[in-house]
């Protein structure tokens, strides 16, 4: 029994060395153009931010930020002029982003997050039909006469791309219905106002995303956020 003993607390020493590690995280990038810029990281529970930390870009365009977590978390990586990336961070992963300062947010690509590549894809979309509602508007600008059959046209054209952009979103939603990035895809929006779920009957897909992130992530503050707003 004598002997056991250190052998047990040699196990007990390695396993809470390796779970200290599976809970050290890393972000890290390049900006290209934003050499010696800052980024700021924040911290999103559902509808409320908090900084965490700010790290200024290398004159090689690269930076990298710690963290030690121990549940997924949402994040917002935040340019010094505003712009933002989100990313939904697991513990112990090793996150690598590459992006232009001009185009941070809008245009990136990621490796090392599922989750967050799922929340690229629906930023990515959204981007789309922002571009081609903004387009539409501004060819509305230049029609004269709004009972125009080119005006109905328009309008047309500008109800499909909000139908289809739902769909988009509806689809996600229902294919990752115990991912964590479709917590963020209920709450897009259009603009400052306009959230693409925006109906009565759009909340079954809250409902049925925190019965599912409970089901599968008990521990996680995520779905009690949901739940709870």
């Amino acid at each position: 029994m004598r002997r056991s003993i250190p052998i047990i607390l040699v196990l007990i020493m390695v396993m809470a060395g390796f779970a200290c590690k599976s809970n050290r995280t890393e972000i890290s990038g390049l900006v290209s153009g934003g050499e010696g810029l800052n980024l700021s990281l924040e911290r999103l529970d559902v509808n409320r931010t908090s900084v965490i930390d700010s790290v200024m870009i290398d004159m090689d365009g690269s930076f990298k930020i710690k963290l030690e977590l121990d549940e997924p978390e949402l994040y917002i990586l935040k340019s010094d002029k505003g712009d933002i990336m989100n990313l939904l961070v697991k513990p112990g992963e090793r996150i690598s982003l590459q992006t232009g300062y001009d185009t941070f947010g809008s245009s990136y690509s990621i490796s090392g997050s599922e989750e967050s590549e799922g929340i690229r894809l629906l930023v990515e979309q959204l981007e789309q039909t922002r571009s081609d509602l903004d387009s539409l508007q501004i060819v509305a600008t230049t029609i004269g006469d709004p009972d125009s059959p080119q005006m109905e046209l328009l309008k047309s054209t500008y109800a499909q791309a909000i139908v289809k952009q739902k769909r988009f979103t509806i689809k996600y939603l229902v294919e990752n219905l115990g991912s964590l990035s479709s917590v963020y895809a209920l709450y897009q929006k259009y603009d400052e106002e306009a959230m693409i779920l925006s109906k009565e009957g759009d909340l079954q897909y809250f409902k049925a995303v925190a019965d599912s992130l409970e089901s599968s992530y008990p521990n996680s503050s995520l779905p009690r956020s949901l739940r709870a707003d």
